[in-house]
């Protein structure tokens, strides 16, 4: 059994399209979850927050999760 990745994609505008090299290249190697979380896009948090919430309750505990760009400061935001 591969190894469960959760990737949070950039925040802007198209930055889930741009980073799907990333989703792409770890597929290789891992069981990769790639959410599409439009509050990223629009930078409104409050509304990723939901929705990045619910996801992360989910996860396995042995999940690793990756997050690019503005994807990382969101995610710490909903764990703190």
């Amino acid at each position: 059994m591969q190894q469960e990745v959760f990737l949070v994609h950039g925040g802007g505008e198209g930055s889930y399209v741009e980073d799907q090299h990333l989703q792409t290249f770890l597929s290789q190697h891992f069981a990769v979850e790639y959410p599409r979380f439009s509050g990223l896009e629009s930078l409104d948090f409050a509304r990723w927050a939901e929705a990045g919430d619910t996801f992360l309750q989910k996860l396995s505990p042995a999940s690793t999760i990756v997050a690019h760009s503005l994807g990382g400061p969101a995610l710490l935001k909903v764990l703190a």
